[in-house]
């Protein structure tokens, strides 16, 4: 999401993030109202990173990490439709 859809949003914005990091870009986001919360998505970035990058030994722990993804794809899920909002909103496609 923030390699592909934040970096054509910025381009439409004219918002130059070339040299952003992803928290940069993220933050801006916000501040353009595509997402309601750079932290909420910053906090899902990280879940998906831990169930990502796994040992497959740990399947308790995987278990719980799976748990707390699945609910947070609610969370993605609304930002999807925050960010299809905010385009459709500002006629930028």
């Amino acid at each position: 999401m923030q390699d592909q859809i934040f970096k054509g949003i910025a381009y439409l914005e004219q918002e130059n993030i070339s040299d952003k990091s992803n928290r940069d870009k993220t933050l801006l986001m916000e501040k353009l109202g595509v997402i309601k919360s750079a932290e909420d998505f910053g906090t899902a970035t990280l879940l998906r990173n831990k169930f990502s990058h796994h040992d497959p030994e740990e399947f308790v722990d995987r278990m719980e990490r799976l748990n707390t993804v699945m609910d947070e794809s609610v969370f993605i899920v609304a930002c999807f439709a925050d960010i299809k909002a905010h385009i459709q909103n500002k006629s930028l496609v």
